[in-house]
C-alpha cells in the first residue's frame, strides 16, 4: 500500500522498511566506525594521562567515552578526569578536525608534541572556543 503525503507517495511495504532499516543500520555502523577511528587517534592522551597521574598526582585516571546517538545530552567524545577534576575532553567532530581541549596547562606541551596530526587540533580551555 502506498500512502500519499505531499507530493510523494509514501511505500509502505514490508520489503521498504527492511531495505530503510537496513540503510539505517548501515549508516549507523559506519558513524559508530568513524568516531572509534577518531578516538584511537588520541590512544597517546591515555599514556600520557597515566604518567601524569601517577608520577605527579599520584591519583587514577578516569576516561568515561560517550559514542555518537547515546545521548542527548552529552556530545560525543571522551572526558578523562583525575579526582574528580576534569584534565582533557575530546571533543569529536563529524566533519572537519575534532578538538582536544586540555584543561590542565602541564599536559598542553606533552600532549601536542605526542598528537601531531590533521585530524586533531589541541588547544588549552582558556583558547578554546565555546
Amino acid at each position: 500500500m502506498t500512502a500519499v503525503r505531499g507530493r510523494r507517495p509514501i511505500d509502505r511495504s514490508p520489503h521498504a522498511w527492511r531495505a530503510r532499516r537496513a540503510a539505517r543500520e548501515a549508516q549507523d555502523r559506519a558513524a559508530a566506525w568513524r568516531f572509534a577511528r577518531a578516538v584511537a587517534r588520541v590512544r597517546e592522551v591515555d599514556d600520557v594521562l597515566a604518567e601524569f597521574a601517577t608520577s605527579i598526582c599520584g591519583r587514577p585516571v578516569r576516561r568515561v567515552e560517550a559514542a555518537p546517538m547515546r545521548s542527548a545530552v552529552q556530545p560525543p567524545g571522551v572526558v578523562w578526569s583525575i579526582d574528580g577534576d576534569v584534565m582533557v575532553e575530546f571533543l569529536y567532530e563529524e566533519r572537519g578536525p575534532s578538538r582536544l581541549v586540555v584543561h590542565e596547562i602541564a599536559l598542553l606541551r606533552p600532549l601536542r608534541k605526542q598528537l601531531r596530526s590533521g585530524h586533531v587540533t589541541v588547544e588549552h580551555r582558556g583558547a578554546a572556543r565555546t
